[in-house]
């Protein structure tokens, strides 16, 4: 049996390792365990089984066949034992193939380097040579740290990225095809500077280096292909959320304009049985109290915030929350009513959940300020917090929710609603206070 025999092995272990180490937290199919093992045997099976013509076995055209036979069949046994669609499948297979690729040309420039190919030659059509002596167990400990080594740093650089979303869409695909394209050339390339070229060490190590700028240049396109899923799957999550907060709204303000004649009509007949003289005015003052609601309806100017408003202001009211409100909103006119609702209630629902963590009642306090100055409608929401507030790159905080996947579009959802109308957003915290200015030309 020949070198590339046992080679064959080899690669399509590093490339199954590969793949399962990007995809293991991928969604599963049914019987996965089973579907992974009959894989695996059929996997092997094909690697066992598949020829080594003596005269071509090592030509570069059909060592370059073999080894994308091998790539297309883990492809769609990837398929196979996962709920992936094709372009995501796709994806990991070529994360993986790259991972795999890099760390082949990491450890064939070191074995130039450190002359280690002198012990154990997989590339010779000759059968491998050599006692199992300490000379081997050094190259293999090389190989083996090597690939260990470079696996879980690349698989913390990439592999959890692609693991951080249960799915992958991806509308840009054109450029995970161009990464695909990419790696088929280099692979095209190396299989005849190694097969068919006697490049020596200089040409092995310049075609080492190729390999390496080529994966490295693959993972920079696969990761910002990533950052626009991750930026694509975000506004998606706030499209929902503002849509969600326009049902909202209608809802509210059917709500609040019910209990609103309601209330009015209980107070005409509060009058009613006052002026007649005939009831006990404690029961009358239990009722009056009952119906305070309608006090605290706030005027604003907008429709929209007075509903939101007051809905807040009653939720205050159940937390022990001091809200104060300086609001003329009559100069936000030119924002439509679902934006303002879904901006406000952002704005009042990060303040009240940060409050509420306070444990004495009189420090927990809100103040809202809505005014015009010259040509800028300046908004303002301040609270008190307790804790540290960690800002991101984007000058917003982070969340505090271990589960990042659906928590943190708050303020998100503010910044989309800013800046889509040519607004300026500012958030800082300092000495417990914890503040956000927005501003609008108008």
């Amino acid at each position: 049996m020949s070198s590339l025999f046992f080679y064959k092995f080899v690669f399509i272990t590093e490339l199954l390792a590969a793949e399962l180490l990007i995809s293991f937290r991928k969604p599963k199919r049914s019987l996965f365990a089973l579907r992974l093992a009959g894989a695996a045997v059929l996997l092997y099976a094909a690697v066992f089984f598949f020829p080594l013509p003596e005269r071509i076995a090592y030509t570069g055209w059909y060592s370059c066949l073999m080894f994308l036979c091998f790539y297309a069949l883990s492809f769609l046994l990837l398929k196979f034992i996962y709920a992936l669609s094709w372009n995501e499948a796709l994806f990991v297979s070529v994360v993986a193939y790259t991972i795999k690729h890099f760390c082949y040309s990491l450890f064939t420039m070191i074995g130039l380097v450190t002359n280690l190919y002198s012990i154990v030659n997989l590339y010779s059509p000759d059968p491998i040579a050599g006692e199992l002596d300490h000379a081997v167990i050094f190259y293999w400990l090389i190989y083996f740290s090597t690939y260990l080594f470079f696996y879980i740093v690349l698989y913390f650089v990439i592999g959890v990225r692609v693991n951080r979303r249960e799915q992958i869409r991806l509308k840009t695909s054109h450029l995970l095809f161009i990464s695909a394209f990419a790696m088929l050339v280099d692979i095209v390339l190396n299989s005849f500077v190694v097969y068919e070229v006697e490049a020596g060490v200089v040409g092995g190590m310049i075609d080492s280096c190729f390999n390496i700028l080529c994966c490295l240049l693959v993972f920079y396109v696969l990761l910002n292909l990533l950052e626009i899923k991750e930026v694509s799957n975000e506004n998606s999550v706030i499209t929902e959320m503002l849509r969600q907060a326009q049902n909202q709204y209608l809802f509210h303000k059917e709500n609040i304009e019910l209990i609103n004649i309601k209330c009015h009509d209980i107070r005409h007949q509060i009058h009613s049985m006052l002026g007649e003289g005939n009831v006990d005015r404690s029961e009358i003052e239990k009722i009056n109290e009952a119906v305070s609601i309608y006090d605290t309806l706030v005027h604003t100017g907008n429709e929209a915030l007075d509903i939101l408003l007051t809905e807040k202001g009653l939720v205050c009211k159940n937390k022990g929350i001091t809200l104060t409100c300086m609001a003329d909103c009559r100069d936000l006119a030119f924002m439509r009513d679902s934006d303002l609702y879904a901006l406000f209630g952002n704005l009042m629902d990060n303040a009240i959940e940060a409050v509420s963590e306070i444990a004495e009642t009189e420090r927990r306090c809100i103040a809202l300020n809505i005014h015009t100055v010259a040509s800028f409608v300046t908004v303002t929401v301040k609270n008190t917090f307790e804790g540290e507030v960690v800002f991101g790159q984007d000058g917003l905080p982070v969340t505090t929710k271990e589960d990042t996947d659906f928590h943190g579009f708050g303020m998100k959802s503010i910044r989309m609603i800013v800046e889509k109308y040519k607004g300026n957003l500012s958030v800082t915290a300092k000495d417990g206070i914890f503040k956000v200015n927005i501003f609008f030309v108008v």
